[in-house]
């Protein structure tokens, strides 16, 4: 026998499209009969009206409605530079590549009035949320109640640190600056 259950999301007959509206300019380089290569990349995007689940009150008879959110703006440098081979000893070939990946992003706003911050993922200790005025994936951390002097609360009847119940901002969550190098060797053609 077959069951049905009711869904948990209210439909939303005001839904919007998602817009994203980008800007990318780039510029390569090739140097050395294309042995040296610098690949340098500038973006800009932002997005509005992304649709996410946003809780509401179960008295309704649902859990959540979909609801047009946010204004997220990400721009960026991408640095690129590599050399092909950077070595060459007859069978045993050398390559070389690194990039530099800078990026800022932010949140203007989610849902004026009404929401200020999405919680995104994690556990108890830490999570992730997206705060309006912040970046993406800001990660929010328990920390232990402490004194105007910064030292640690204990509980006296129990002799451990008191969790402080509001939590604490300990940054973001993605890198801003990435850097990677990559290399590798042939021999004989076999890599």
């Amino acid at each position: 026998l077959t069951g049905f259950a009711l869904g948990t999301n209210l439909a939303n007959p005001d839904i919007k499209p998602e817009f994203t509206k980008s800007t990318e300019f780039g510029l390569h380089l090739a140097m050395f009969r294309s042995r040296v290569n610098a690949d340098v990349n500038y973006y800009s995007q932002s997005v509005t009206n992304q649709t996410i689940p946003v809780s509401i009150s179960s008295a309704t008879g649902y859990l959540s409605t979909t609801q047009n959110v946010g204004l997220v703006k990400n721009s960026g440098w991408e640095f690129v530079l590599d050399a092909t081979p950077l070595l060459n000893l007859g069978p045993v070939q050398w390559d070389m590549k690194a990039n530099l990946s800078l990026m800022k992003s932010h949140i203007d706003y989610i849902l004026p009035g009404v929401l200020d911050r999405i919680f995104i993922g994690g556990y108890d200790a830490g999570s992730m949320y997206s705060i309006a005025g912040g970046p993406m994936r800001e990660l929010l951390v328990t920390d232990w109640q402490r004194d105007p002097q910064g030292r640690v609360i204990v509980d006296a009847n129990t002799g451990y640190p008191t969790a402080d119940p509001t939590l604490k901002d300990a940054g973001q969550a993605t890198p801003a600056t990435i850097l990677g190098l990559s290399t590798s060797f042939k021999y004989k053609g076999w890599k």
